[in-house]
């Protein structure tokens, strides 16, 4: 009996290799499908041949498609707007059909970015006695394999998975705790698409058209393109190879394209510490290069800034002017940045706190996406003004007034006309902040915890910190 049925598994192991009709991994069964979305399924079949899509949810079928003379074939349809599931999606051609099963019509969300994105659950200790009871049918995880491409991919490996403690032990932290506060708040499935890896720069991260405007990868883009498609041609070219511009984006983001998602939360930019300035454009090329990519040119981008390490010495200023390059993608719609200010350690660039980021990401899109009253913006500055011996600070998300941590205001240091930057006192008035410093009897400019390693001292009512910031933009 055993025998047969090993017998019987391998007949159908071998059919299924030389099936001409194929999906690629994302669509499979347990996944979560964006609601309300347009969905674009790409995948294989005997060339010339019809493939048709159905799906439990609805009496006609969502497409029929010709594949073309190569076997490829895309199926555009329209996604329920209403929640639910489980549904069954079956895609068929001449006498072979796959079938998608416990597949659910819910929220889902990309969580990329570089190792603080990847941080699974199972390296936080004290988040142990979360992680043993995790349990949720309904949340849907899905962690893309580490790919660098030379050419864009139109596949991966990997599966969809329930939440269980084994499940999540490899998980993102930052995307769980996310998921989970959504969850909580919305009661309808969520699904979490994980693409990252530990110490990868943006650009590796951008489509090579997304790096057009950057004459200085060019030469790099050039050598990669004639390099082999494969890992170790990359190694023996490359010294790091995932590192290099487009790679990324061509092994573990193109293979998604046609699959609505909600938004993206974005965890990256210690690796490009040092290069403020190309940051500064460099992430908003890569938010409209996505945007592009996936056609929704105000998809939901939501990202973390980066937490107070030492990097190359306490006080010197790169990943402050790193945190300031990235909070000017704020100018680009339905964008959002959770501030980490308050969770940095000086010695340890992966700060533990991801719980709290997780959830401070879940109430921008909260607040953004699902229209739910709730205070989600950490305070910024507005605007200065002098005040005899004193800069008076406006800030903006502070209309309940500021507040100082235990210890009271401190970081903020001031300058006169020589550029020379003091100690400052500083105290809270209302919804501003005023600011002196005895050295200084004319302020010009403002700075706060504008150095590597810092500590946040001001917050707003809703206990989330402000970024770190300066009034002047004079060159390092």
């Amino acid at each position: 009996m055993v025998s047969r049925l090993l017998l019987v598994l391998w007949l159908s192991a071998v059919a299924e290799v030389g099936a001409d009709l194929r999906l690629p991994a994302i669509w499979s069964d347990r996944m979560v499908l964006q609601h309300g979305g347009q969905a674009v399924m790409r995948g294989w079949a005997k060339p010339a041949s019809q493939v048709v899509v159905k799906a439990s949810w609805a009496e006609a079928p969502l497409a029929r498609v010709p594949a073309d003379a190569e076997g490829r074939w895309a199926a555009r349809f329209s996604l329920p707007e209403a929640y639910g599931g489980p549904h069954q999606v079956t895609v068929q051609s001449g006498k072979e059909s796959l079938v998608l099963r416990e597949v659910l019509i819910g929220e889902v969300w990309l969580c990329a970015g570089q190792s603080n994105m990847r941080w699974p659950m199972k390296k936080l200790p004290s988040h142990r006695g979360v992680l043993s009871q995790a349990q949720d049918p309904q949340l849907r995880l899905f962690g893309i394999p580490q790919v660098a491409a030379t050419r864009l991919h139109e596949d991966f490996g990997g599966e969809w998975l329930k939440t269980r403690p084994e499940t999540l032990a490899h998980f993102s932290a930052v995307a769980y705790y996310f998921g989970k506060r959504l969850r909580e708040e919305l009661g309808v499935p969520v699904g979490l698409v994980r693409s990252a890896w530990g110490g990868t720069p943006a650009e590796a991260w951008v489509s090579s058209e997304g790096l057009a405007g950057f004459p200085e990868f060019q030469e790099r883009i050039q050598r990669i393109l004639e390099t082999p498609d494969d890992w170790h041609a990359l190694k023996q070219e490359m010294k790091s190879p995932h590192r290099e511009p487009t790679v990324l984006f061509n092994g573990m983001i193109a293979p998604l394209r046609g699959l609505p998602f909600e938004g993206v939360l974005w965890y990256q930019g210690e690796s490009n510490v040092g290069r403020a300035e190309q940051y500064e454009r460099l992430f908003p090329a890569l938010i409209r290069d996505w945007r592009r990519y996936f056609a929704s040119e105000e998809l939901a981008f939501y990202f973390v800034q980066l937490a107070p390490y030492r990097y190359q010495g306490d006080s010197l200023r790169e990943s402050a002017l790193l945190r300031e390059a990235q909070g000017a993608a704020l100018a680009l719609p339905a964008t959002g940045m959770a501030v980490a200010l308050d969770l940095g350690e000086r010695k340890e660039i992966h700060p533990k706190g991801k719980d709290v980021v997780g959830q401070r990401l879940a109430g921008l899109a909260l607040a953004n996406n699902y229209g739910r009253a709730l205070a989600a913006e950490s305070p910024r500055l507005d605007r200065h003004e002098v005040e005899g011996e004193s800069m008076r600070l406006f800030f903006q998300h502070a209309d309940q007034g500021l507040v100082a941590s235990s210890g009271g205001l401190a970081r903020f240091e001031v300058a006169g006309e020589d550029r020379a930057f003091h100690p400052a006192e500083a105290e809270l008035d209302g919804s501003t902040v005023l600011v002196r410093s005895g050295k200084v009897a004319q302020p010009v400019a403002v700075r706060y915890a504008f150095t590597n390693w810092t500590e946040a001292t001001l917050f707003n009512q809703a206990g989330l910190p402000a970024p770190s910031f300066r009034t002047d933009d004079w060159p390092e």
